[in-house]
């Protein structure tokens, strides 16, 4: 099974996803600071991707390299529910999915089950 790669600079939450996907016995794994999200994508072979857009630098451009270099890996991007204009700029650039930190959240268990 491909991991969910998490792009995620807060680390408060960082650990919240880890210990989410540690309980539920589900592999992830975090994307370097370091490297390109496109990079990471390549390296870990992942499925699905999830993207704090207001954390990650360029969040929507990386996003659009993943999106245009590997079409078949589904992409979550994510930010506080406060950041409208945000979240509305992901969506007309092509994000499949652009929740508020809550919503992400509530379904996280799901979105760290790949299909």
């Amino acid at each position: 099974m491909s991991a969910v790669l998490v792009a995620i600079s807060d680390l408060l939450f960082a650990s919240k996803v880890g210990a989410t996907a540690r309980t539920l016995g589900l592999p992830y794994e975090r994307a370097s600071k370091k490297a390109a999200l496109v990079d990471e994508v390549a390296r870990t072979g992942a499925q699905r991707v999830l993207v704090d857009l207001a954390g990650v630098p360029s969040a929507i451009d990386a996003v659009q390299a993943v999106r245009q270099q590997h079409p078949s890996v589904e992409v979550v991007g994510y930010c506080s529910h406060t950041l409208v204009p945000l979240m509305e700029r992901a969506r007309a650039a092509g994000r499949q999915r652009v929740l508020s930190q809550g919503e992400l959240t509530q379904q996280l268990p799901e979105l760290l089950r790949l299909p």
